[in-house]
């Protein structure tokens, strides 16, 4: 059984140039990049769970920790303007089931040429729940695999590739790993709903696609509870969708983002709701809100073209 997340190719703000961002990307100062070093060396790839045990019935977390050298960062699932995505592919025996990659909320770089990309530097645990049968019953422990690529950059980027492999015991009743911990703590950096944060107090969403066109103009406003430091955000717009034309602003206790979404297949096809990524920089932590960019409009009502902005409050 394979779950997959898949990198895409300069699939965030500028999309449609994809290629040429990639191969700038790669030749960035490359009379000083360490080029002549492996990708391993450089970046640690590591196959964790936080439990010791396979339990017929149960679940467990089960990560790719990845370790950066000091000044080198990987891709978020949106690289941004140039670069790739991280992708992690969960080989599994059957009776487990893996769910969708979780990815802790990403930083922002800038980059020579004034690219902008997204991902993480130093380290990032990028992991999944996994969900055991309940008629599990393999006849002694159970080896589980992954295959991690990702895209080290500094100065200049070296792509780099991983199998992984980790075996976990069976037993009927659970016991803990001391990777544990670790999980918990990057289980903290996931960005949230904006109506499940504890910073935000209300938001609005307005702007649509004509079902006509491929392309349309949004705007998304955020009120916080209290005036963060800085404010970043980082939209998750895959292959199939570019983003452009974003601003982000920031006056008191309220963000206004801005941006042109476009389709880049027929009209009317494609996703039917952006993820939005904004960031928070409040006491020195980074705070991530999802905020949910319907860009039909339906089914979950945005408001139409040139009406009143749909405000939600926080529950919090």
């Amino acid at each position: 059984m394979g779950a997959r997340a898949l990198g895409t190719l300069g699939g965030g703000l500028a999309a449609t140039v994809s290629t040429a961002a990639f191969l700038a990307c790669l030749c960035i100062r490359p009379a000083t990049a360490r080029t002549d070093e492996p990708s391993v060396a450089l970046v640690k790839p590591s196959l964790l769970a936080d439990a010791g045990t396979a339990v017929p019935g149960g679940s467990f977390r089960l990560g790719v920790l990845l370790e950066m050298q000091e000044g080198w960062h990987v891709y978020w699932k949106n690289p941004g303007d140039a670069g790739l995505a991280t992708a992690v592919e969960f080989h599994l025996p059957k009776g487990l089931r893996a769910e969708p990659l979780h990815w802790p909320t990403p930083q922002t770089f800038r980059q020579p040429g004034d690219i902008v990309g997204y991902g993480y530097s130093r380290q990032v645990l990028l992991w999944t729940r996994v969900e055991v049968a309940d008629d599990f019953q393999p006849s002694g422990p159970v080896d589980l695999r992954a295959d991690v690529t990702w895209l080290a950059c500094k100065d200049a980027c070296v792509p780099g590739e991983k199998s992984l492999v980790l075996r976990l015991a069976t037993a009927a009743s659970p016991h803990e790993s001391p990777s544990a911990d670790l999980f918990d703590r990057w289980a903290l950096r996931l960005p949230v709903e904006a109506g499940s944060s504890p910073l935000v107090a209300a938001w609005s969403v307005s702007g649509a696609i004509d079902p006509t066109s491929r392309s349309g103009r949004f705007a998304c406003s955020i009120t916080w509870k209290s005036p963060p430091a800085r404010v970043e955000f980082c939209p998750a717009a895959g292959t199939r969708l570019a983003i452009d034309g974003a601003e982000a602003r920031t006056f008191g206790a309220t963000t206004n983002v801005t941006f042109t979404a476009s389709r880049l297949g027929p009209p009317g096809r494609g996703p039917g709701v952006l993820e939005l990524i904004v960031v928070a920089v409040a006491d020195g932590k980074r705070h991530g809100v999802i905020v949910q960019v319907p860009l039909n409009g339906s089914p979950r009502p945005g408001p139409a073209p040139g009406a009143a902005p749909e405000v939600r409050r926080s529950s919090t």
